[in-house]
């Protein structure tokens, strides 16, 4: 290669710097994406995990499949549409 100057120590400098924090960025986000990652994973076994308990719940309440139901503060169980 043919040399054709040199840079200013104040422009190289700079240059490493922003080099630098480019790269930490790309490790901070990096790690984000794995937490991410994480934390999507505790969400999807908490829904499993909420699923198997409702299932439950319903079928011990003999709240036939497909009916729509809720849980009131008061740990009552209603169907859509009927109170008690």
């Amino acid at each position: 290669m043919k040399e054709l100057g040199q840079l200013t120590e104040e422009a190289f400098n700079t240059i490493q710097e922003i080099q630098i924090t480019q790269e930490k960025i790309l490790v901070e986000i990096g790690n984000m994406e794995y937490r991410k990652s994480t934390l999507l994973q505790e969400l999807h076994r908490l829904q499993d995990v909420l699923q198997k308990i409702l299932q439950r719940e319903e079928k011990g309440l003999g709240i036939p499949s497909g009916t729509e139901w809720k849980i009131g503060p008061d740990r009552k169980v209603y169907t859509h549409g009927a109170k008690g």
